[in-house]
């Protein structure tokens, strides 16, 4: 048996279709929009 789910880009998209985004079916964060720093 196959299952089929509903993607759409935006959250307000996901919510019209009773889906999910694309980024949280990848499992991929949000960007905060803070720069992640790197200490060596």
């Amino acid at each position: 048996m196959q299952m089929m789910r509903k993607l759409a880009p935006t959250g307000i998209a996901a919510a019209g279709i009773d889906g999910m985004t694309i980024h949280s079916f990848l499992g991929e964060q949000r960007n905060s929009g803070k720069p992640r720093i790197i200490k060596p």
